[in-house]
């Protein structure tokens, strides 16, 4: 009757341990999956910002191409009126003294250096406004791989943590089946 009742007592130890052990190993791995859900959501979240952030820097980019192109446009033009208005008087005043053609002569020229370095102030300053938005842009993205990085790491270390607590719940189950172990037998002894 003893040896039944210890191999009842035995029977149902084992079944106990094996319930926990099946516990601690739900439980982990939930903690994993939330701790998951929240990395794809901070992942996700990196994602937004970076689109966001090339959008706006691409939008300042086309406005300030606009503006420099609007800029040009309206040099262009200036400088075909200019060029148009030295070229009529030039026509007027060819039966003028040659000292007053060449004179006319002179300004039209000025004048034409004047708009060309307008035109090329102009080029210049749209690069710089080029080169600052592609600036920004680079900004916006290496941001972004930071924050992607970050998420990354505390994916990492929850995985790290939740494995630990894994370990630590097998090695308590196993301590609980070893001193279950030495109970019965002493107990059989």
């Amino acid at each position: 009757m003893r040896k039944l009742f210890l191999l009842v007592a035995i029977a149902a130890m084992s079944l106990s341990l094996g319930s926990c052990k099946e516990t601690t190993k739900d439980k982990a791995e939930n903690t994993i999956e939330s701790m998951k859900v929240d990395a794809e959501q901070r992942l996700e979240e990196a994602k937004r910002a970076v689109e966001e952030a090339a959008k706006e820097t691409g939008e300042k980019a086309e406005e300030a191409k606009a503006k420099a192109q609007k800029q040009l446009e309206e040099a262009k033009k200036n400088l075909e009126k200019v060029g148009q208005e030295m070229e009529e008087k030039a026509k007027e005043l060819e039966g003028a003294a040659s000292e007053k053609l060449e004179d006319t002569k002179n300004k039209l020229q000025t004048s034409k250096d004047a708009a060309n370095k307008k035109l090329e102030d102009v080029k210049e300053a749209t690069n710089e406004k080029i080169a600052d938005a592609k600036e920004n842009l680079q900004d916006a993205k290496d941001a972004a791989d930071e924050k992607v990085d970050e998420a990354k790491e505390d994916l990492q270390d929850a995985k790290d943590a939740a494995n630990e607590k894994v370990d630590e719940a097998k090695k308590a189950a196993d301590k609980k089946v070893k001193d279950a172990k030495k109970d019965l037998q002493k107990k059989l002894n």
